[in-house]
C-alpha cells in the first residue's frame, strides 16, 4: 500500500525479511525489478516443475534483485498466495496449480 502514496519518509516494518526486501527493491530499483520479474509471469513458468526450481533457487539465494523477483513469483504462483517457512527457514509453500498465468502486478499508465 505504501507504494501508492507520496510521503517524504516511510517506516516499514514486518517480521518477514523477504517481504521487506521486496518492498525495498521495488522502491529503489523499480525498472530493474520489473525487467527481472516480468519473465517469470509467462506460460513457461506455469508448472510445478518450474515453481519448485524457483523455490529451490530462492531458498539458496542470499539477497538481491533476483531473490525479490523470485519471492514475488512464489507468492503469486504458490498455493493461495501463502507465505510459509519450515523450521529450517526455507520457503515451503506448494505450487498453486493455476489455470492461467497469474498477472504481473504492474500498474499500467
Amino acid at each position: 500500500m505504501f507504494l501508492g502514496t507520496n510521503f517524504s519518509d516511510y517506516l516499514l516494518g514486518d517480521s518477514n525479511s523477504h517481504l521487506i526486501e521486496l518492498y525495498r527493491t521495488v522502491a529503489e530499483q523499480p525498472e530493474q525489478f520489473i525487467e527481472m520479474a516480468l519473465p517469470f509471469f509467462s506460460e513457461s513458468y506455469r508448472s510445478q516443475e518450474r515453481f519448485l526450481e524457483i523455490r529451490s533457487a530462492f531458498n539458496e539465494a542470499k539477497e538481491g534483485l533476483l531473490r525479490a523477483a523470485q519471492f514475488l513469483y512464489l507468492n503469486r504462483f504458490g498455493f493461495n498466495g501463502l507465505c510459509r517457512y519450515n523450521r529450517s527457514g526455507q520457503f515451503n509453500v506448494p505450487y498453486g496449480h493455476h489455470v492461467c498465468v497469474p498477472s504481473f502486478p504492474e500498474r499500467k499508465s
